[in-house]
């Protein structure tokens, strides 16, 4: 519905008016439905086409068990904090740097 509408073009806008990384933190996120999967792997794979990263962090044990079952678990960088998915991050970048 509206939820998945806002989200779209909440996503639709930060992919085309902003450059690296989205760290999308579903701390407060209960449930995830079939919609919101399909906005997610649509998300992702718009951020790869431009070789930008998509993280998820911290999502709560119904939804990982979702991901898990649909196997989008090993498509995604997961992270348990926020921190952690800049840290991941960094250590990319860093990685990437040192190889030229």
């Amino acid at each position: 519905g509206d939820s998945s509408r806002a989200f779209a073009g909440h996503l639709d806008r930060v992919a085309t008016e902003h450059h690296g990384a989205l760290i999308l933190d579903l701390t407060e996120l209960e449930y995830l439905d079939s919609t919101g999967v399909g906005l997610l792997v649509a998300g992702l794979r718009r951020f790869q086409e431009s070789l930008r990263d998509f993280i998820l962090v911290n999502p709560q044990r119904r939804v990982l068990a979702g991901l898990q079952v649909t196997h989008l678990d090993s498509l995604f960088p997961i992270h348990q904090s926020v921190v952690a998915a800049i840290l991941a991050l960094e250590r990319k970048e860093n990685e990437e740097t040192s190889e030229f």
